[in-house]
């Protein structure tokens, strides 16, 4: 049933934008009465390719296809969405969340399009889109200085690259915002600059959780 899904927040915004990080700031330290559980997609698929105990959920084939992908830059093709299917379940398996609860999953990286958000409906209820806004001359300038501090070590972050997947952003995952405002899910706006930082962009997020979406989302998480 779908009020028996675990809840889940969609952190919305291009590569470079900070999504990484403040997902891992909220679960070190989320609004009180919540905990947070950062999935974060990208750093799966590239855990999946590397790491040989992830051999488990994907055959050798599947994880070739995974590097491919992270290669490309390119987004799941429809038939390939049981790449994030058995990830994202893997990862409310191991974490248990209890469904109803003051428990919510931080989507990162996933959903990337509307054919997506309506897989993942059967998996997680979005209740939270928190919208990070951040320019294509911002997002690079923001990779350059590593702003974030989770970009060493990034085989993805080529100017050409980063270009493609801003350009598919564009296209692809920006328009999710209207998708799931038509729904009636709670839009949070947090702008980024070239030099804003996790701790600015977590205070500015718990500000608005506080002001806008606190009391009605304890109601929804609790009933």
């Amino acid at each position: 049933m779908q009020d028996m899904l675990p809840t889940g927040m969609l952190l919305l915004g291009p590569t470079g934008s900070g999504k990484t990080p403040l997902g891992e700031a909220l679960s070190r330290q989320g609004p009180e009465g919540c905990r947070f559980y950062h999935f974060d997609f990208g750093h799966q698929l590239r855990t999946t390719v590397s790491d040989s105990s992830a051999s488990h959920l994907f055959d050798d084939n599947e994880r070739h296809l995974i590097a491919e992908i992270l290669r490309s830059g390119r987004l799941l093709k429809d038939d390939e969405f049981f790449i994030a299917d058995r990830l994202l379940r893997s990862f409310l398996s191991q974490h248990s969340l209890t469904p109803g609860r003051t428990e919510i999953v931080v989507l990162n990286g996933l959903p990337r399009n509307i054919f997506q958000a309506e897989r993942v409906a059967d998996i997680v209820t979005i209740g939270l889109v928190v919208s990070l806004d951040c320019p294509q001359d911002v997002v690079l300038r923001r990779i350059q200085a590593n702003a974030g501090g989770d970009r060493i070590g990034r085989p993805d972050d080529s100017p050409d690259l980063v270009s493609r997947k801003y350009e598919l952003y564009g296209q692809e995952t920006k328009p999710l915002r209207d998708f799931y405002e038509s729904r009636g899910v709670p839009i949070v706006e947090l702008p980024v600059t070239a030099s804003s930082t996790t701790e600015e962009l977590l205070s500015h997020f718990v500000h608005r959780w506080r002001e806008l979406f606190r009391d009605e989302w304890q109601t929804k998480a609790i009933a």
